[in-house]
């Protein structure tokens, strides 16, 4: 307990702690795990159903809520109604907001290929298009502030949204930690398991969340795990 207690990232030491630990695991993940996942996922590929193309969507919906929420809290405030559940849910948002933009930082500065990365990966994309008719191979690997669509793969935008939206709603909201845990492993397994991304994506993605979630509740007072 004391150990969790150390790496949990709403601390100037446990966030120092967490960050060096990501960093030495994406480091491996990269040199010595990825490329063989893929690989074999390649050889023995994962049969997707509809049931894993509505858990893979979460993410997406969960978008979707924030921006809906934002707007409704919005009138919520112009008719100064103000509830406990409001601030709880505006914090969310909030919270998921940033998280996007570190996440889309991150993506551009890294620039890494995605999984079985070809240069029609995006077929009706302008850019993808011209690279291919320049003869552009794209190489997998990482390249870094190119800016473009096919080198976005690191850190998974989908896994850091989908486990900070559900850390933040299970300390809230505690009676959803159950379904939120198993929501948020089911995405970070399955976007592995499809080949969307690389495992070393996910635990980035997953760094991200979870710090994002527990600085947010740690500043704002809620974090009541402390």
């Amino acid at each position: 307990m004391k150990l969790l207690t150390l790496l949990k990232p709403n601390s100037a030491v446990g966030f120092s702690s967490s960050l060096l630990i990501t960093i030495l695991t994406v480091m491996l993940c990269v040199n010595y795990i990825d490329h063989q996942v893929v690989t074999y996922l390649n050889e023995h590929p994962f049969k997707e159903s509809i049931g894993v193309s509505i858990i893979l969507s979460i993410p997406v919906l969960m978008g979707l809520f924030s921006i809906l929420y934002i707007l409704a809290y919005v009138l919520t405030l112009y008719k100064k109604v103000g509830t406990s559940l409001y601030k709880d849910m505006f914090i969310i948002t909030v919270t998921y907001m940033v998280t996007v933009s570190i996440k889309n930082f991150l993506k551009i500065a890294f620039g890494r290929t995605w999984p079985n990365q070809t240069p029609s990966f995006f077929p009706d994309d302008n850019i993808a298009s011209g690279l291919k008719d320049r003869g552009q191979l794209i190489t997998e690997g990482f390249h870094p502030f190119t800016g473009l669509r096919e080198f976005a793969s690191f850190p998974s935008g989908s896994t850091s949204i989908a486990v900070c939206f559900l850390i933040m709603l299970a300390v809230l909201f505690p009676k959803t930690r159950i379904p939120a845990f198993v929501i948020g492993l089911s995405v970070s397994v399955l976007l592995v398991l499809t080949n969307i991304h690389y495992v070393s994506d996910v635990i980035a993605g997953l760094f991200i969340g979870t710090s994002a979630a527990l600085l947010s509740l740690k500043v704002t007072g809620r974090d009541t795990t402390s």
